[in-house]
């Protein structure tokens, strides 16, 4: 008795200053151990994860351990040593726990084991308290718990007088509630006094009072939701009145233009910016005064609904065909752009297959052209395949050539007549090449003064980017179909 005494009682002075002392002797006897978040269960005993022991880092040369780094290495001893380094690290960082070094791994192990009875790593009993101070622990079946402190205002309930309005209040609550409320004037209005003769109670008044302190005290978390509203005071007051600008401009258009036509008594209304195709959107997103521009120049009307609206192929069908620059692309199957599918990725920024656009029932003329915005006005381009076919005066509108990257693309003599070989050939238009982001090259493509468009196998989202490539790159070369038109008639 006076042994197991003795032997409970240093067993207790060492829990109460080393906890690692603790979890050496679970181990090696196989008692409970287990753990959450935040604590290590030692029997009946806890331990917080973060509670510093006596044995130090880097061979005793270092800080000391936490005990939840010890407790995780014996909890995974089978993945300690070099070997299995790199799952040790991952396994510690997926669960959360600190890790315990490479090098202190097998005497750590070997210590709390009981393979060896001492460690050249532990702390020397002197500076035991200083290191790990306040690490007391605390019985499991004591656990309670811990709530932060409410600093919170509340109704003084002690009050006999607060007690006795809430009461009365209550009463006449449940009397308004209960009571059937015949549908006269004269009720609602007993009614409406009655309401507010309960809520002018002492009790409300003082429940007020604390309720707003409490909302003065909150804090409002930003969502998603609340950061799409307005602050108080910023009710978009520019952009209200940027809209109520355009609205009034494109009314003041449409009456231009409803008197810019005489002895016709059509009544021109305006369109329905919610219900149109794609091609007229713009003439129902506010530009009605620019179209009007546009229609003085040209001697036609677009702004009136009295007829039938036209699509952008007749809209630009009355430009001089001088005027419709030619864009090449290659007749070969294995060509990623053709006459089949270039209009989509140049007009939309998305890439279709040939395949994909014929099954889909296309028609092969509508296909030809391209339409760009260019200077407010919708300019067309015309796709070819087929360069034979060209006259003298066509190959002079060429401003685009997508190539493969093979010279035979190039054997029409009629090439050499706009810069004289390959070479030229692209100081005179811009060449393109269309490849998968991650295809390789063609040598000739790394010689040639051409511009690599790129498009992913799978991202369709990306296409638009080589989109816009194409277009920058013809107003960086001054190649734009309303660049041309500018140049000619300043020549003129």
């Amino acid at each position: 008795s006076r042994s197991l005494t003795g032997r409970s009682s240093s067993s207790l002075t060492s829990a109460m200053s080393d906890p690692l002392s603790i979890l050496r002797e679970h181990i090696i006897q196989k008692k409970s151990i287990s753990h959450d978040e935040n604590t290590v269960f030692l029997g009946d005993l806890k331990f917080p994860r973060s509670t510093t022991t006596k044995y130090k880092q880097d061979r005793g040369r270092g800080d000391p351990y936490t005990l939840e780094a010890l407790y995780f290495l014996h909890l995974k001893q089978h993945l300690a040593g070099a070997t299995n380094a790199r799952a040790y690290n991952e396994e510690s960082s997926k669960l959360g726990f600190a890790k315990v070094l490479l090098a202190d791994q097998r005497d750590a192990l070997a210590y709390l084991t009981g393979k060896q009875e001492t460690s050249e790593n532990l702390v020397s009993a002197e500076d035991i308290s200083s290191i790990a101070p306040g690490s007391q622990p605390v019985k499991a079946s004591e656990r309670v718990p811990e709530k932060r402190p409410r600093d919170e205002p509340q109704l003084n309930l002690s009050d006999e007088n607060m007690v006795a309005a809430k009461k009365k209040f209550a009463e006449r609550v449940d009397a308004l509630v209960l009571r059937p409320i015949e549908n006269t004037k004269e009720s609602r209005t007993l009614v409406e006094d009655e309401k507010q003769e309960a809520f002018s109670s002492p009790f409300v008044r003082a429940d007020a009072a604390v309720t707003r302190t409490l909302i003065e005290q909150e804090r409002v978390h930003t969502s998603l939701k609340t950061f799409a509203n307005c602050a108080p005071g910023k009710e978009l007051k520019s952009l209200k009145d940027f809209v109520g600008s355009a609205y009034s401009k494109s009314s003041r258009a449409v009456n231009g233009a409803k008197a810019a036509m005489p002895g016709s008594n059509a009544q021109p209304t305006r369109r329905d910016r919610y219900n149109v195709d794609a091609p007229d959107a713009y003439k129902a997103a506010g530009m009605d005064q620019m179209l009007l521009k546009a229609e003085q120049r040209k001697g036609t009307s677009l702004l009136a609904t009295s007829q039938p609206a036209k699509s952008t192929a007749q809209l630009s069908s009355n430009r001089p065909t001088r005027w419709e620059p030619i864009i090449v692309v290659p007749q070969a199957q294995s060509s990623l752009i053709n006459k089949w599918n270039a209009k989509i990725l140049l007009e939309e920024g998305k890439y279709r297959s040939k395949e994909d656009v014929r099954k889909s029932g296309a028609d092969p003329d509508s296909l030809a052209t391209v339409t760009h915005m260019e200077d407010q006005e919708m300019q067309r381009y015309r796709i070819v395949d087929n360069v034979d076919a060209l006259g003298g005066e066509e190959w002079n509108r060429i401003v685009a050539v997508f190539v493969q990257g093979s010279d035979w693309q190039f054997k029409n003599p009629k090439w050499n007549s706009i810069g004289g070989n390959i070479t030229g050939l692209f100081n005179r238009v811009s060449g393109f090449h269309l490849i998968y982001s991650k295809d390789p090259e063609q040598p000739n493509i790394k010689k040639w003064n051409v511009k690599k468009l790129t498009i992913d196998r799978n991202l369709r989202h990306l296409d638009a980017q080589a989109m816009n490539q194409f277009w920058e790159t013809l107003k960086h070369n001054n190649r734009l179909s309303s660049q041309l038109q500018a140049r000619s008639s300043a020549g003129r």
